[in-house]
């Protein structure tokens, strides 16, 4: 995503700069690359007042922020010191081959303390499988900016947008074309069109600019599964396969049902926005899908997204029939509490059953 810059700033695409120690001691002149403009952010960079920041690179080894290793982060322009830079084309190998780097590091990490000499060469093998599974899980699990996941999967610019990318398959003599765009709440949103003489399918995905890898990769092979089946997935979607698996076992034992407190005033006037702009919206007969990141509740339909305060625990994204969530208009009319409570196959909202939609079950 790019992003008008303000007289004055310091950084540009491939300018590598060191680290101002207003990020931390233990990070005082890391080397990074600046891969995009952010734009003005506050929360991204730890800022009370809006400061023009990017998204930026670590090399060499990750940075830690947090208490967490990232490659990717957001970092303020006051808060780099200019070295030198990189031509696009270095970039990318740069990236990947640290991909790469981090990957083998973790399966050599693993090999060095398993004592070769006390297990044949099936059982070192089986172990290093293993441990290659778990840096691919940590890779997954990882908190990127989704543009990058989405490079990393094959999206590609589309012509005569810098902000917007395109990925494109085929499975069966039929073309899926995922459209990814950012709107103005910062979120992205994914759009499949698959057709054919006797084919057609439409869906979309409402994503946050920044959440784990694995779950951007997941929203990709939901739209393929929902034009294909799990006929023919893309090799490059198989760590969606892997996150999407340690969801369901993190899931199943979770004993407790996640729930959402949301702002009662806010929601009751989503409910009431969304009724009178019906008639606007690209698909009157549509789904919502609700998401929840940063503390807000995002309810995303047809052409329009709205952003509703909330805090508690959420699981994944939900989608539900909108009339069917319109329907409880009424009765949460007067509720000075709205409480959703998420399960597997609805939500409770102040223990009214909403049911998933249909178009949200996988085959």
């Amino acid at each position: 995503m790019s992003a008008s810059q303000p007289d004055g700033t310091i950084g540009r695409v491939g300018l590598v700069a060191t680290l101002r120690g207003s990020l931390g001691e233990a990070n005082l002149g890391r080397l990074v690359v600046l891969r995009e403009a952010a734009g003005l952010v506050t929360d991204l960079v730890g800022s009370e007042q809006p400061v023009f920041a990017w998204l930026v690179h670590a090399l060499g080894s990750p940075i830690v922020m947090g208490g967490q290793a990232q490659r990717t982060l957001y970092v303020a322009d006051a808060d780099l010191v200019p070295v030198g830079e990189v031509p696009e084309v270095r970039l990318r190998m740069i990236i990947e081959a640290q991909n790469e780097t981090d990957f083998d590091a973790a399966l050599a990490e693993a090999a060095a303390i398993i004592d070769v000499k006390q297990i044949d060469d099936k059982e070192l093998a089986s172990l290093l499988e293993k441990a290659a599974e778990q840096a691919f899980l940590a890779h997954s699990l990882a908190l990127v900016a989704t543009p990058v996941a989405l490079r990393e999967m094959g999206f590609r610019s589309m012509a005569g947008s810098e902000e917007a990318l395109q990925f494109k398959r085929a499975h069966a003599g039929v073309e899926l074309r995922i459209d990814a765009t950012a709107d103005w709440l910062a979120n992205w949103r994914l759009t499949g069109i698959s057709h054919s003489a006797r084919h057609a399918q439409y869906s979309e995905k409402l994503l946050p600019n920044e959440v784990a890898r694995g779950k951007v990769f997941l929203a990709v092979l939901q739209i393929w599964r929902e034009a294909f089946g799990n006929a023919g997935m893309p090799e490059c979607l198989e760590l969606a396969v892997l996150y999407e698996r340690h969801q369901a076992s993190m899931n199943r034992i979770h004993v407790r049902r996640p729930v959402l407190t949301v702002d009662p005033k806010v929601f009751r006037a989503i409910l009431r926005w969304m009724q009178e702009q019906e008639h606007k919206l690209l698909d009157p007969q549509g789904d919502v899908t609700l998401a929840f990141s940063d503390g807000l509740l995002r309810l995303a339909t047809g052409n329009v997204a709205y952003g509703c305060a909330a805090w508690g625990d959420w699981v994944d994204d939900c989608v539900v029939v909108r009339q069917d969530l319109l329907a409880l208009s009424g009765p949460l009319a007067r509720a000075r509490q709205i409480r959703i409570e998420q399960a597997a196959d609805h939500l409770g909202i102040n223990g009214l059953v909403l049911h998933r939609s249909p178009h949200s079950i996988v085959p």
